[in-house]
């Protein structure tokens, strides 16, 4: 009969134990489940590149003798690369070349017309404001900063001149979309440009502002 009391032990033991087990899953952690879950700011992000051009001088004048030069050319015409910044900005680079025709008619040669070329490849860069950009026309405002260099020709005299130059500019461009992937933009742009020599005389100008864009999605790394 002593086996009895040594077989209700092993019973309860067993039972006991039983209770303790682990339980096996086959199913995915949920924890390196969360690590994958995409964040809310890592969202893919719209990227344009395009074209931007001004063909003709809307209004020109030099800094230092506001009336004596009559100005044409084509103010710019380059590339351009826009990305998203911190809401509601994004920014944007642009390469580009200007030109610029000046003339004027001077007592120095009374018969002839002084005639100034200025040839100018130029960098640029900048930050905008966007304005209506869940719209379907929207806007941006913003300003830049441009360097490079100029090329200097002066008629009738011979030969040319070379300097660095810079420039700050504002402009304000409205966009309205062409299909699901592009944009056409228009508007104006403005600002004073610098001669960076000891004969350099500045000019401010303001013109017309063309872009057609294509839109480019860029997505995150995961």
């Amino acid at each position: 009969m002593r086996t009895v009391p040594w077989l209700l032990l092993l019973l309860c033991v067993s039972t006991a134990t039983a209770g303790v087990m682990p339980i096996t899953s086959f199913d995915r952690d949920t924890t390196a489940t969360r690590s994958h879950v995409t964040r809310p700011d890592s969202a893919a992000s719209t990227v344009w590149v395009g074209l931007q051009a001004s063909p003709y001088v809307g209004g020109s004048k030099s800094m230092e003798q506001p009336t004596s030069w009559d100005a044409n050319g084509m103010p710019w015409l380059g590339a351009v690369v826009t990305w998203p910044w911190t809401s509601p900005h994004e920014v944007w680079l642009a390469f580009g070349f200007e030109r610029w025709q000046y003339k004027n008619s001077t007592e120095l040669f009374p018969f002839n017309t002084v005639s100034l070329s200025v040839k100018q490849a130029m960098v640029r860069f900048g930050i905008d404001r966007l304005i209506g950009n869940d719209r379907a026309v929207s806007a941006a405002i913003g300003a830049g900063f441009g360097a490079g260099h100029t090329v200097g020709e002066l008629d009738p005299l011979a030969g040319s001149d070379g300097a660095f130059c810079a420039e700050f500019l504002a402009h304000a461009v409205a966009y309205a979309p062409i299909g699901r992937h592009a944009r056409l933009g228009a508007g104006i742009s403005a600002g004073p440009n610098f001669l960076l020599g000891e004969n350099g005389t500045p000019f401010v100008h303001w013109e017309l502002l063309l872009r057609l864009d294509q839109a480019f999605t860029a997505r995150p790394t995961p």
